[in-house]
């Protein structure tokens, strides 16, 4: 058995707290002010680090296993289930308020789940089914490749999947033309939390990573500050999970986490949860808009964050005593 990971604990609870905030922010078409709307989207760019931080949790963890297809397809299916199951039952909920025909509701949340059209939050079991899929690939060059060649690719990578993106985006047409087979910006996610992990030493000193993140939320702000339109929409070529800033923060995130070698019982406890959190919070969020008919709104975040996070919680732990005592483990 490998050796328990400290600080993936403190990466797991601060990118699932994200999550749920993000998820708790006002939606677009909020009623906001200039400046509420302003915050809310310089906010939820910093908040991007979440997602990302994931994927390279799971190539800290997995790509350096030397695991069999067979078991590899077992978590695969497993993830499937869970998707099926949560995706069904989350496209049921806002299907059946919205028609009030439960098994009409039922048949239109089935052919969502398997048509990519279920709850926004499944998004990631989606990408996360993809990258399961593709972990032989990604393992095998990972465990055989020098770490000169892993920096190579993860430049490459840096460059091709997020710099010239971000270039054409913000020009709004395309200046460069250049792209690689792999086009998606997890495979850099993946080995670059592989990478960091595999270092006996950080890269960077924590006062150095403190300050890349201080300036990458600076950037942020200003880049939300000049942006030509007041639209309630985000930059993606800035703030989105693409963007070279929030490779670059994350890069910073993980790498000062890092430095974290204990963890106390409260942080396991929320780790050892994170992926039942994230599973079952947007459902208090939606029952919070649906059945008590709260809107969402910046007087009402920290309160919606505070409840939602911590009924997700122990409604995950209440599953996990459920899955084993019937010895099965989904979540």
């Amino acid at each position: 058995m490998k050796k328990h990971v400290n600080y993936i604990d403190y990466l797991r609870v601060f990118a699932i707290m994200a999550v749920t905030l993000i998820h708790c922010l006002p939606a677009e078409g909020a009623e906001l002010s200039a400046g509420g709307e302003y915050f809310v989207q310089a906010l939820h760019s910093c908040l991007n680090f979440a997602v990302p931080v994931f994927v390279m949790i799971t190539g800290a963890l997995m790509l350096d296993r030397d695991e069999s297809v067979k078991k590899t397809m077992q978590r695969t299916l497993r993830l499937l289930v869970v998707l099926f199951i949560f995706g069904t039952a989350a496209s049921w909920l806002e299907y059946f308020f919205n028609s009030r025909e439960p098994l009409g509701a039922l048949k239109s949340a089935v052919l969502s789940v398997f048509g990519g059209n279920s709850w926004s939050f499944t998004w990631f079991l989606y990408m996360l089914i993809g990258v399961y899929l593709t972990l032989p690939l990604f393992r095998l060059f990972a465990t055989g490749a020098k770490d000169d060649v892993i920096k190579y690719i993860l430049v490459v990578l840096f460059i091709m999947n997020s710099v010239i993106p971000c270039i054409n985006g913000f020009s709004g047409k395309t200046v460069i033309d250049f792209y690689l087979p792999v086009n998606s910006v997890y495979a850099l996610y993946l080995l670059l939390g592989y990478y960091i992990a595999r270092r006996r030493s950080n890269p960077a000193p924590a006062a150095v990573c403190a300050a890349v993140i201080a300036v990458c939320a600076g950037l942020f702000a200003l880049a939300l500050f000049l942006r030509p339109t007041r639209e309630f929409e985000r930059m993606d070529y800035i703030c989105g999970y693409a963007s070279p800033i929030t490779v670059v923060m994350v890069w910073a995130v993980f790498t000062l986490v890092k430095r974290l070698n204990t963890s106390p019982a409260i942080i396991r406890l929320i780790a050892r949860n994170s992926f039942g959190i994230y599973l079952i919070h947007c459902f208090y969020i939606h029952i919070a808009e649906y059945i008590l008919d709260m809107e969402k709104s910046l007087s009402v975040m920290p309160v919606m964050f505070i409840a939602v996070f911590s009924l997700s919680l122990v409604t995950s732990m209440a599953l996990n005593k459920i899955q084993s005592a019937l010895n099965i483990h989904l979540i």
